[in-house]
């Protein structure tokens, strides 16, 4: 369809503005519009997953973030993500394991080991905090400080 992806941008672009004021339900409903414009660009896939995330339903956050990486599978945000959600989700192991993925994913290390940190100290959920804390303890990301 001529123009849907402009469109889709558009409709993405309005979710991240209502995700910065805090308005969840309707950044959901402005990324699932986007997503029926563009069902396979990432970036409006992953916002997708992320507003069900900051909207306090990370089973619903799951399957999005799950298709980003189907998208994409080296998407570090979309790990980091799909990591708290199951997290909050009480899978522990599953979320310290998404979380190292994102880690190795990443093109700069040092600047994800800084973002665990910051979700390690400062998560409103203390089973993301754990997660972090378990992650930056890995042999992967101890090997690696700088």
């Amino acid at each position: 369809e001529p123009g849907a992806h402009q469109r889709a941008r558009a409709a993405n672009d309005r979710g991240l503005d209502l995700l910065h004021e805090g308005h969840m339900a309707e950044a959901v409903q402005a990324f699932q519009a986007a997503y029926q414009l563009a069902p396979t660009d990432v970036e409006i896939v992953n916002n997708f997953g992320y507003a069900y995330l900051r909207s306090h339903d990370p089973e619903a956050a799951e399957p999005w973030l799950i298709l980003a990486l189907v998208l994409s599978p080296g998407r570090v945000n979309a790990w980091v993500n799909l990591g708290q959600a199951y997290a909050k989700q009480g899978q522990q192991s599953i979320a310290v394991a998404c979380l190292a993925s994102g880690y190795r994913f990443s093109k700069n290390q040092s600047a994800t080991r800084q973002f665990l940190r910051k979700l390690a100290d400062e998560d409103e959920d203390a089973a993301v905090r754990n997660a972090a804390r378990q992650t930056l303890q890995l042999p992967l990301v101890q090997a690696a400080k700088d």
